[in-house]
């Protein structure tokens, strides 16, 4: 990784964190990230990077909160790794141009291939689910059986 030799080389940009606490948000992302892949094998009955193409859309699970948990979790981890190294190079070649760059990626060919492949259901899935950021449910939306339902206040 270029960002990592060149931040060695040019210390000046380090950042003040401990270690272990990158290191303890490391181990997270990282079983995070095994959560995403093992979510996508059960569910979609594939494996990423077109190992395993998908047979069926992962809609459960942390594919019920967005579309693209495992690019979320690498995203992050690729952050958190330049906190752990303190270098503040790798954060910010993370941030501005690893990111943008698996983005655009994503939404220009997976998304398509995904719409090509399984047309309207998938269609329906990326109307529902965001593309990257989880969104928080309300009690009222998670609990399908109370939906249409009004309270009566008597004063």
């Amino acid at each position: 990784m270029a960002a990592v030799g060149f931040g060695k080389e040019h210390p000046i940009m380090t950042i003040p964190v401990p270690r272990e606490i990158s290191h303890f948000v490391l181990l997270a992302i990282g079983a995070f990230l095994t959560a995403t892949v093992l979510n996508l094998a059960i569910q979609g009955l594939g494996a990423p990077f077109a190992v395993a193409l998908s047979k069926r859309i992962a809609r459960g699970w942390l594919y019920s909160r967005t579309r693209n948990p495992m690019v979320l979790g690498t995203l992050l981890f690729a952050v958190v790794l330049g906190f752990w190294l303190q270098s503040l190079h790798v954060v910010l070649w993370a941030a501005a141009w690893l990111s943008p760059a698996w983005l655009i990626l994503v939404r220009v060919y997976e998304e398509r291939e995904l719409e090509l492949r399984f047309g309207e259901p998938y269609l329906d899935y990326k109307r529902q689910t965001p593309f990257l950021w989880p969104r928080v449910r309300s009690a009222k939306r998670a609990c399908p059986r109370d939906a249409g339902r009004t309270a009566i206040i008597r004063g």
